[in-house]
């Protein structure tokens, strides 16, 4: 896959990133359940999915891992590594797709 595919891709995915982060912020401490965003790589995904706290949590200890919808992965720069029937959590791979995952981390 070009690199400036990958490129656009990434930053795609890490804009909603940043705004799962903000949405989770704005979340209620004691709400254990939060809608987010597919954070998938295409501009004009709109999906939306529950997710717990602890999950997304999980999620965001690790930089190159993202919450999509179902089928929304792309094989080229991602695998799925997790499916939880409503979103499947998916980490980039090495080179490229991880690198910019992890500069472009909230946290």
């Amino acid at each position: 896959m070009e690199h400036e595919r990958v490129e656009r891709i990434g930053r795609n995915e890490a804009v909603f990133r940043e705004v799962n982060e903000s949405i989770r912020g704005v979340t209620p401490h004691h709400d254990p359940m939060f809608d987010a965003l597919c954070e998938c790589g295409s501009e004009s995904c709109t999906g939306q999915f529950a997710i717990s706290v602890d999950e997304y949590e999980h999620v965001r200890s690790d930089p190159a891992l993202f919450v999509i919808l179902p089928g929304h992965d792309i094989p080229a720069v991602e695998e799925v590594v997790e499916d939880e029937g409503v979103f499947v959590v998916i980490r980039k791979r090495p080179g490229d797709p991880e690198r910019l995952a992890r500069v472009t981390s909230p946290r």
